[in-house]
């Protein structure tokens, strides 16, 4: 079993193991800035934003951690999805740069939230 684990790692590192750090890097950032900040939110957050405006668009704070959860769940797709594919390295580095990508956007939209409701 470990050895298919450090293989699977030794396909994915000469071109994520950047993006991977960044990656790990960001999602720890949206975990500790929402720990962080939590206490101080108000008894509903605006996260529905394709709803209608009012009380539709508001949810419980508690949902605000689907957006690192699904960070850290797309990372852990792409790298699996990037270690089973391996020749296309183009594929591969798209995969993994998305992910870092979608990391950042989720502690943007986390931070724009926690700043607008605390």
């Amino acid at each position: 079993m470990t050895s298919k684990f450090i293989n699977a790692l030794e396909a994915l590192r000469p071109t994520s193991i950047t993006a991977l750090s960044i990656n790990f890097l960001i999602t720890l950032l949206s975990y500790w800035l929402l720990f962080y900040k939590y206490s101080s939110l108000a008894p509903a957050v605006p996260l529905w934003f394709s709803r209608e405006w009012g009380e539709a668009r508001l949810a419980n704070p508690s949902w605000l951690w689907v957006l690192p959860f699904s960070s850290l769940g797309i990372l852990l797709l792409n790298n699996i999805f990037a270690s089973l594919i391996r020749k296309p390295r183009v594929v591969v580095a798209m995969l993994v740069w998305f992910s870092t990508f979608f990391s950042l956007l989720v502690f943007y939209t986390l931070y724009r939230l926690l700043v607008l409701t605390s």
